[in-house]
Formats: structure tokens, C-alpha cells, sequence
């Protein structure tokens, strides 16, 4: 009966290690998880302010520098068009009504032999 007391206090004392052991896990594990948190918050800080300071420094070029334009004229993208398609940039500036008045002497060089 002694015997059975000694290996049930091996028994508990082991269990209560066991759990002292996991409670300095846990403890260790939120250590860790909490520098983990402060140091997610501080990049994420940092990241806030530098996006803020290269938004700001960018905003400054762009009103002080007249090589920046804000705007897109129109021939600037119809040049644009014009070396990715090999349409030529003044047919695409032309109006509807410059088209069709120039429509029929097109006409006239593409169709032989329908003079009217």
C-alpha cells in the first residue's frame, strides 16, 4: 500500500510539473506574441508615415515641376494610339466631318474604275 502511495505522488508531482512547465510555455509563447504584436504595430506605423511623407514629397513635384503633367491632351494620346496600332497620328486627330468630306477622294484612290 506504501508502494501505491509513493507511485501516486511521483504520478501527481510529474503532472504538477508538467503543468508548471506548460504555464512557462504559455507565458513565454504571450512574451513572444505580444512583442510580435508591438513590433507589427510599429512597421505598420513606420509604413503609415513613409506612404504619408513620399504622398507628400510626390504632391510637392508635381506643383513645382512643370515636367509633370497632370493632364493628357489629346494629341498625347493619340500619339500614343499612333505607335502602338501604325495608324498615322493625323488620321486619328480628324474629325467625323473631315472624314467624310475626305471619304470620297479616298474612295476614288482605293476603287478603280467607278469614276462617276
Amino acid at each position: 500500500m506504501a508502494e501505491r502511495k509513493d507511485i501516486m505522488r511521483e504520478g501527481i508531482q510529474q503532472s504538477k510539473e508538467a503543468i508548471e512547465n506548460f504555464k512557462l510555455q504559455a507565458e513565454q509563447a504571450e512574451s513572444v506574441l505580444e512583442i510580435s504584436v508591438k513590433w507589427r504595430s510599429c512597421v505598420t506605423v513606420d509604413r503609415g508615415r513613409s506612404q504619408v511623407g513620399k504622398h507628400k514629397q510626390l504632391t510637392g513635384v508635381q506643383a513645382n515641376s512643370p515636367m509633370i503633367e497632370r493632364k493628357w491632351i489629346r494629341e498625347d494620346i493619340a500619339g500614343v494610339v499612333s505607335r502602338w496600332t501604325g495608324i498615322p497620328i493625323n488620321k486619328m486627330l480628324e474629325s467625323d466631318r473631315e472624314k467624310l468630306l475626305k471619304l470620297e477622294d479616298e474612295l476614288h484612290k482605293r476603287v478603280v474604275g467607278q469614276e462617276s
